[in-house]
């Protein structure tokens, strides 16, 4: 509004408009730029590492039930030998006797 005393052609709807005064180094202009191209390469570079952590984490959340399984097929594979076990001992047995 003071404008409007020191400019008395200055009117309101000029002041309603955005406007960029040659006051501005083009060195402003031109940090701002590559601030904002680096913040959106940043973000981006972000966005793909919070990718591979979800899905790591997506992976490690199907380890419970492998695990799972597979100590369930370790306890069948243990059974298993000890009947084997007890067949071979069965089988010595009847060769020593002979």
């Amino acid at each position: 509004m003071k404008r409007h005393l020191i400019h008395p052609e200055y009117s309101q709807e000029e002041d309603m408009h955005w406007h960029l005064d040659r006051k501005v180094p083009v060195a402003l202009i031109a940090t701002l730029i590559i601030q904002t191209l680096g913040f959106a390469f940043y973000m981006g570079n972000l966005s793909h590492r919070v990718q591979a952590i979800e899905k790591g984490m997506q992976e490690r959340s199907k380890l419970p039930d492998r695990t799972t399984r597979l100590e369930s097929e370790l306890r069948s594979v243990r059974d298993i030998l000890s009947r084997i076990e007890v067949k071979l001992d069965k089988v010595s047995d009847r060769q020593y006797r002979r």
